[in-house]
């Protein structure tokens, strides 16, 4: 869930359980063809989106350091940059 919170920015930080909690941000990523669909799916802020948007584009041009910045462990940094390359490869950021 932390992992979540650094991903999705300071309302999904502040308030995953009004979003739906974990479950249905799991479901919101799922259903969601692009990061738009997914803000409006959840209520998210613009500043969420954007910073959202600057994880994935770091994530797209090689910089990890973004992540860690996030307080992200190198443990999960392979697995988090394998889901997040996937759901560029869908066009989600289109």
């Amino acid at each position: 869930m932390q992992t979540l919170q650094k991903l999705f920015g300071k309302k999904a930080r502040d308030a995953l359980l009004p979003l739906g909690g974990v479950q249905k941000v799991a479901v919101a990523l799922s259903e969601s063809e692009t990061l738009e669909d997914f803000g409006k799916a959840l209520n998210l802020m613009r500043s969420d989106l954007e910073h959202l948007r600057s994880v994935f584009l770091a994530v797209e041009s090689g910089d990890l350091g973004l992540l860690k910045s996030l307080g992200i462990r190198d443990t999960e940094l392979a697995d988090l940059k394998f889901f997040l390359d996937k759901l560029v490869d869908t066009g989600f950021m289109d």
